[in-house]
């Protein structure tokens, strides 16, 4: 019976709830280079609003935006009326504009992408 729980739970684990390893370094790569207090504005590829897994990662608050819905007036209010502090996009290249120009890159280790990290405070 042992047996049966325990190959369930690792089939389960394996197939159903991989940890995706772009996720748990980008939460660490934004934790790194963010204050402990920072909201943080983050957009990950196809990531839909509602996935807290890099923001969880990083031990941050703030709000994931889908890159579809992105532009500058959703970082300008994040910014402005909630506080807002860092905007982080990952992605192969640049984002769209977004109206954010102070950035910081660095190359997401073992993919061929990066973290654009914007500071909302040094200039939007």
């Amino acid at each position: 019976m042992g047996l049966l729980v325990a190959g369930s739970i690792l089939y389960a684990e394996t197939f159903y709830y991989p940890i995706n390893k772009e996720h748990v370094e980008a939460g660490r790569m934004v934790r790194e280079n963010t204050p402990d207090s920072a909201l943080v504005i983050v957009t990950f590829q196809n990531m839909d609003c509602r996935d807290p897994r890099i923001l969880y990662r990083a031990r941050r608050r703030g709000w994931s935006v889908a890159e579809s819905v992105l532009n500058p007036e959703v970082i300008r209010r994040l910014h402005q009326e909630q506080g807002a502090g860092y905007w982080a996009y990952f992605g192969k290249a640049k984002p769209p504009d977004a109206g954010a120009t102070n950035v910081v890159v660095k190359n997401i280790p073992g993919t061929d992408m990066k973290m654009f990290l914007y500071n909302l405070d040094r200039g939007v």
